[in-house]
C-alpha cells in the first residue's frame, strides 16, 4: 500500500492489457503474513538465521503495529528485537527474533507471530 493510505473500505483497480478489474476491500493498519519458502504461506519460513541466536523473518503487514509484535516458538515466548520495514524493498517487513536458550536445538519448530492481536500464518524453522 502507498504510505499514508487510510484504514477502512477502499476501491482497488487493476489494469492488465487494457482490461480493468475493480473491487472493494478493507485496508487495515496491520495485517500480518509471514513468507514461507514454498510461497504458499505454510511450512518452512522464508528466513535467514544469524547463528547462533537470531532468526530474521520476512513478511508484510507488520510495520503499522501499535503494540509490541510477539513471537512464540513451540509455545515459548521469544524476544523480538526489531519489527518493522525491511528497508530494501517496498512493502517488505522484517522481524528479528532472539531464540530462547531452551529451544535453540529443537529441530523443526513452529513460529507464531502476533501483531496487534492478529496472529499471522504459522510457519516452521529448523533450529539446529
Amino acid at each position: 500500500m502507498p504510505a499514508g493510505t487510510a484504514a477502512g473500505v477502499a476501491m482497488f483497480s487493476i489494469t492488465n492489457g487494457g482490461v480493468m478489474l475493480t473491487a472493494s476491500g478493507m485496508v487495515r493498519t496491520t495485517a500480518p503474513a509471514i513468507f514461507s519458502a514454498a510461497s504458499n504461506g505454510y511450512g518452512a519460513a522464508a528466513a535467514s538465521i544469524d547463528v547462533p541466536v537470531y532468526v530474521v523473518l520476512y513478511g508484510t503487514g507488520i510495520r503499522g503495529s501499535t503494540s509490541p509484535v510477539t513471537v512464540t516458538i513451540n509455545g515459548t515466548p521469544a524476544t523480538v528485537t526489531y519489527a518493522g520495514a525491511q528497508g530494501g524493498f517496498v512493502g517488505l517487513d522484517q522481524i528479528n527474533v532472539q531464540i530462547p536458550a531452551n529451544v535453540k536445538a529443537a529441530g523443526e519448530s513452529n513460529f507464531l507471530v502476533t501483531v496487534d492481536g492478529v496472529t499471522a500464518n504459522a510457519i516452521t524453522v529448523v533450529l539446529k
